[in-house]
C-alpha cells in the first residue's frame, strides 16, 4: 500500500556552509522518530553526509558544479511512493534557500509544493483558473 508520487520540478537550494548543520538536523530526527516511512533510521543515523542521508530517504540532492563550494542546487526523487517527505523537509527547511521549493503530483491527480520560505516548510496547492481564450469558429 502506498500513495504514489511523481516528483515534477524543483528549484532547490542548500548552501555548502549549511551542509553540516542539515546533517546534524536530519540525524537528530531520524534518532527522535521511532518509524519513518520507506527508510532505515540506522542508515541515516550512520550517515557521513547530507547527500549520504537524503539517498535514505530516497531524495538524491544534485550538487553544484563547482565542488569547491559544496552547494547543492537541486533534488530528485527515486522512490515511487510518499514517505516521511513532510517530517524530512520540515527538518530541512532552517538550511534551505527562502523561496525553495518542491512540486510534486500524487497518484490521484493532486498537485502540490513544498515551499520554504523564512526558514519554514509550507504545504501549497494550486488554483486553477479557466480564461477563455478565443472564440473557436471552425463550423461554417
Amino acid at each position: 500500500m502506498g500513495y504514489c508520487i511523481n516528483l515534477i520540478d524543483a528549484d532547490f537550494f542548500i548552501s555548502g556552509q549549511n551542509k553540516g548543520k542539515a546533517l546534524e538536523a536530519i540525524k537528530k530526527m531520524a534518532g527522535s522518530v521511532s518509524h519513518l516511512a520507506w527508510v532505515n533510521n540506522n542508515e541515516v543515523l550512520e550517515s557521513e553526509t547530507l547527500e549520504n542521508a537524503m539517498d535514505c530517504f530516497r531524495w538524491p540532492l544534485v550538487p553544484d558544479d563547482d565542488l569547491d563550494l559544496g552547494d547543492i542546487v537541486n533534488i530528485n526523487f527515486e522512490g515511487e511512493k510518499s514517505g516521511s517527505e513532510d517530517e524530512l523537509f520540515a527538518c530541512l527547511a532552517p538550511f534551505v534557500r527562502h523561496g525553495s521549493w518542491i512540486e510534486v503530483h500524487g497518484e490521484d491527480g493532486a498537485s502540490w509544493r513544498h515551499y520554504f520560505m523564512n526558514g519554514k516548510l509550507y504545504g501549497v496547492v494550486p488554483t486553477i483558473t479557466w480564461d477563455i481564450d478565443k472564440e473557436m469558429d471552425v463550423c461554417e
